[in-house]
């Protein structure tokens, strides 16, 4: 009876500890693990969350659009109407490539995914209209940026231009630069 009782207790620690470690794991990939899953640029679900909000348009300070998101037939397409001169502060969203820079950093905030909105989510999904994402404004300057390009004109290097009292990134460009419409 006593053997009998001392495997019974030695079973019931062994299942112990595995529900023990079944959890911790678990605990542990909620809180460090998985933004980088759900991040993923081959997260197919994060994809087809995507294509049916519109991606919030990004604007510089003056309200001139520098990257938009315009619908083509089923899918959308991220426009970039100023080509390069933007490209390494503003970065990319593609569906082959993912995302990088401020379309990554801000992805969530573009996509307006919060709390509140998931219920605004499912009133539009029933009656079958377009979710649009929140816009972003930057502190960069147009006219600044354009300046900055063109005293660089193809030699490589770059040029930040800040307002040294608020901090203010007013131009940033470098080269050499991509095309993120490409």
């Amino acid at each position: 009876m006593k053997i009998q009782n001392r495997r019974i207790i030695h079973i019931l620690i062994l299942i112990s500890f595995l529900f023990l470690s079944l959890i911790l794991y678990l605990s542990y990939f909620e809180l460090y693990g998985k933004d980088k899953i759900i991040n993923n640029s081959y997260n197919q679900r994060l994809r087809e969350t995507e294509e049916k909000v519109l991606r919030g348009t990004i604007y510089d300070k003056n309200e001139i659009i520098l990257a938009s998101s315009e619908l083509q037939g089923t899918h959308q397409e991220r426009k970039y109407p100023f080509d390069a001169l933007y490209s390494h502060v503003i970065g990319y969203s593609s569906q082959i490539y993912g995302k990088s820079l401020l379309e990554a950093y801000y992805n969530d905030f573009l996509l307006g995914k919060n709390d509140v909105n998931a219920v605004f989510a499912l009133r539009n999904k029933i009656a079958g209209n377009v979710m649009k994402g929140n816009n972003l404004y930057l502190t960069l300057d147009h006219r600044l940026q354009s300046i900055s390009n063109s005293l660089l004109d193809n030699r490589n290097g770059s040029i930040v231009a800040m307002n040294p009292h608020t901090g203010e990134i007013l131009a940033m460009v470098s080269k050499p630069d991509f095309n993120p419409n490409d």
